[in-house]
């Protein structure tokens, strides 16, 4: 963590009754604020860069939203004889072959791999 070495030293230097005067011009305050600026800039560096996190909420609005109509057209119009079967019927492999097949004939195949290998079928 940048500035964690000042952070040290200055803790070190400080008398531990001041920690608690309620003091807001203290010096340790002013490091330990910006030790957390700079580690919250890196963590949402890391989480938009690194793991692609806007891309995970499109990918949320297209499919849990219905935000890409062609794969849930499809994919409905694949399960609907699937699903009208009673529910102990159902399967989770099936439906994920539904899926698979869905993904591949829209245009949702183009998507990032990493998003694709995101969607799954779970039942509850």
């Amino acid at each position: 963590i940048l500035g964690r070495q000042k952070i040290i030293e200055r803790l070190e230097e400080t008398d531990p009754a001041s920690l608690f005067s309620g003091d807001v011009d203290n010096s340790l305050l002013e490091l330990a604020g910006e030790a957390f600026r700079h580690t919250g800039q890196h963590v949402l560096a890391i989480m938009f860069d690194k793991f692609k996190f806007m891309a995970h909420l499109a990918a949320l609005r297209k499919y849990l939203l219905l935000g890409q109509g062609d794969i849930m057209r499809y994919l409905l119009d694949l399960l609907e004889e699937e699903l009208s079967q009673p529910a102990t019927q159902l399967y989770p492999h099936n439906l994920s072959a539904i899926l698979e097949t869905a993904i591949r004939a829209t245009n949702t195949q183009y998507e990032d791999v990493d998003i694709l290998e995101r969607l799954d079928v779970r039942l509850l």
